[in-house]
């Protein structure tokens, strides 16, 4: 079955030879796209994180004089980026654990057993819900406290009476940086991209076709 397969697809897996599909078709799930559809949205969340980097670069100039190291994105980290380090990684991890479902996929049809499909699809739906939903959310949070330094010093300042605290304040964790979050997000969103295209192929060119 190609993406661009005009025929039903929930047809085609109710009548076809797959208990993993015939199982994805009939039960709930929040996020019953294909593994690689999956992939890249975890790869564009992961790429939103990187763009912290350019974003604090141009910053206002009262602002960025008021981030960890004078402004420079090689000091420390400040707080709000601790936040997107967090997601990002909980982001790569459900991204990993897909790659891995989708290659035990490709490894056990066409003669998966109903209970292995069964539990694939568990820890599908659990890497999805962690790597999209969890991880999704502290990135968008990320994004949404750095677009704060972009209303000047007097939005940071109301953030900090209305909160008790502002978002660029240091971590003290001398290794965390700007740089280093944003280095490791681009990484993981092309390492993402790269594994949602080999599932792809594997999935649509090995074993769908076969079984569907």
């Amino acid at each position: 079955m190609r993406d661009d397969d005009t025929s039903d697809p929930v047809t085609k897996a109710l009548l076809g030879e797959s208990n993993y599909e015939r199982l994805r078709a009939t039960r709930f799930g929040m996020f019953k796209q294909p593994i690689h559809r999956k992939l890249r949205w975890q790869s564009l969340l992961l790429f939103g994180l990187a763009l912290v980097l350019p974003l604090m670069a141009v910053f206002p100039s009262e602002v960025r004089a008021t981030l960890p190291g004078g402004g420079s994105m090689a000091g420390a980290a400040p707080k709000v980026v601790v936040l997107g380090l967090v997601g990002g990684v909980v982001v790569l991890l459900g991204g990993l654990t897909l790659t891995a479902v989708g290659l035990l996929r490709v490894r056990l049809e066409p003669s998966m057993t109903e209970w292995q499909a069964d539990t694939l699809l568990n820890v599908e739906e659990v890497a999805s819900l962690l790597g999209i939903g969890t991880g999704g959310i502290g990135i968008l949070l990320t994004l949404g406290f750095t677009a704060i330094g972009f209303g000047g010093t007097q939005a940071v300042g109301a953030y900090v009476r209305t909160m008790g605290t502002s978002p660029f304040t240091a971590t003290g964790v001398e290794w965390l940086s700007v740089s280093s979050v944003a280095t490791f997000a681009f990484v993981g969103s092309v390492a993402l991209f790269v594994f949602s295209q080999f599932v792809r192929l594997e999935l649509y060119l090995r074993v769908e076709d076969a079984v569907l």
